[in-house]
């Protein structure tokens, strides 16, 4: 038995080293805000944006009907950021096409946000319902009835976050939920990482 002593003593050492030995401190696993951005220009370029089918009955007090149909479509041309990350760029341009206009209308505007105006945990999904309302002399039908927009909240209730003037308000427009949903998680995230790195004027 004597034998056996030796090594279970140098197994007990060893064991009791690595317990008193400290692990390495672990990075943080989450995504940086440079990643965070990039990630959230690439799926709004690629997923933002919406199409809708309107299709109008007009019946004036003449009696004959009239049938519209119509295509309206929104996409993303491009989405860019300052050298913080914490300033983004949205270029988008919408489309109308009508089967009573000869050629289709463009439309483009440039929305403007910055994450460090917004309060954290405030940026939500919501619906925003497309279209005109039924009238006395037309009827409309509407596939899809609407889209998903992103919005969020201003950290200064007199401080706007976006310079956009678009009625719906929307940071982002999208025509699925679950990538809405992805990106409004994205945009949170990188609103707590612009707050932690801003710095306090020195005035």
């Amino acid at each position: 038995m004597k034998p056996l002593i030796v090594p279970l003593l140098l197994i007990c050492f060893c064991v009791t080293l690595n317990a008193q030995t400290k692990a390495p401190a672990q990075s943080d696993p989450s995504p940086s805000l440079k990643e965070t951005i990039e990630w959230i220009q690439e799926k709004v370029k690629t997923s933002g944006g919406y199409k809708i089918h309107v299709d109008e009955l007009m019946e004036p007090k003449s009696g004959s009907q009239i049938r519209i149909t119509s295509d309206f479509t929104g996409h993303y041309t491009s989405v860019s950021s300052n050298n913080s990350g914490c300033q983004i760029w949205a270029a988008f341009t919408s489309v109308v096409t009508a089967s009573n206009l000869p050629n289709s209308v463009d439309s483009d505007s440039t929305l403007v946000f910055d994450l460090s105006r917004i309060r954290p945990g405030s940026t939500k999904v919501g619906w925003w319902k497309f279209g005109p309302q039924n009238t006395t002399y037309s009827t409309y039908t509407t596939s899809p009835e609407g889209y998903y927009i992103i919005t969020a909240d201003p950290l200064e209730k007199d401080v706007p976050v976006t310079t956009s003037t678009s009625r719906d308000s929307a940071l982002f427009r999208f025509a699925e939920l679950n990538t809405a949903n992805r990106v409004a998680t994205a945009l949170n995230h990188a609103v707590e990482l612009c707050k932690a790195n801003a710095k306090p004027e020195p005035f």
